[in-house]
Parts: C-alpha cells; structure tokens; sequence
C-alpha cells in the first residue's frame, strides 16, 4: 500500500463554503451559472467538477479533478477570463475566507 497512487500527477480542488444565501438561490447559481459555464469551457484535462450540499444546506463543496497541474492551471485561467468570474466575484464581494454570499 505504500505505493498507492504515488505515480499519479492529478491535481484536486477542493472548496467548502458557508452559504449566506437561501439554499435555492445557491442551488440556481450553481446548476445556471457555475456548472453551465464550466462545462462549456470543454477542457481536455479536467477529469470531474462536483458541486455537493450539506444536509441543513448550509454549506456547499466544489471537488473538481484535473489530469495534471497543467489542466488545474487553464481551469483558473479559463474561469477568470469567463462570465462567471464577475458574478462569483461579485457573489464573493462581502465574504470572510470560508463564506460563499448570495
């Protein structure tokens, strides 16, 4: 078992916020906007993008999953220079380091 994936070069993100906002409305923001634009950008190296809600839906979880930090990179980089990157900042404008705000 020491070996396990020791010859892997994927790279993971993992983000767990607190909503401030009413689990619906984070829930449209997610399925309209985040997932829609994310899956449009159709990289080659992105292996998985997951969004996950806590039982009280007080929090929300993004796990995505890249080939390699090259594929990590040109998510960043797509996302920053895409449409989302405005609404998510702004959605982000008044949050403490762990808050998503709606």
């Amino acid at each position: 078992m020491t070996n396990l994936n020791s010859n892997t070069n994927r790279v993971y993100y993992l983000l767990q916020m607190k909503l401030k906002c009413d689990a619906e409305e984070a829930k449209s923001w997610i399925k309209n906007r985040s997932a829609k634009v994310t899956f449009e950008l159709n990289e080659d190296k992105t292996i998985s993008f997951e969004w996950f809600m806590s039982e009280d839906e007080r929090e929300a979880t993004i796990v995505e999953t890249f080939v390699d930090s090259d594929g990590a990179k040109e998510r960043v980089e797509n996302l920053l220079a895409s449409s989302i990157s405005v609404s998510y900042t702004h959605l982000r404008a008044h949050e403490t380091s762990q808050q998503l705000v709606c």
